[in-house]
């Protein structure tokens, strides 16, 4: 499966939000998450190897239940 597919599944059947709910998660944009839904940017350009790496990641503290990261509550600060 394409990961553009497997986000747009996951969001919808996994985490089940909707892409603003997702958006105000994340601070992606409405339209960013639809563009890595579709599997390029508003231009048709592919999505850089970059970018899909920081989208999963914010996609993964989502999953995983962050809602709010604090540097100085971090267990590694001490």
């Amino acid at each position: 499966m394409p990961e553009h597919e497997a986000a747009r599944i996951w969001r919808e059947t996994v985490v089940k939000l909707t892409r603003p709910q997702l958006a105000n998660r994340t601070g992606y944009c409405v339209e960013t998450i639809a563009n890595f839904e579709r599997g390029a940017s508003g231009n048709g350009r592919a999505l850089s190897p970059r970018a899909w790496q920081k989208y999963r990641l914010a996609c993964a503290a989502i999953h995983v239940g962050v809602r709010d990261f604090n540097w100085e509550h971090s267990k590694c600060l001490g």
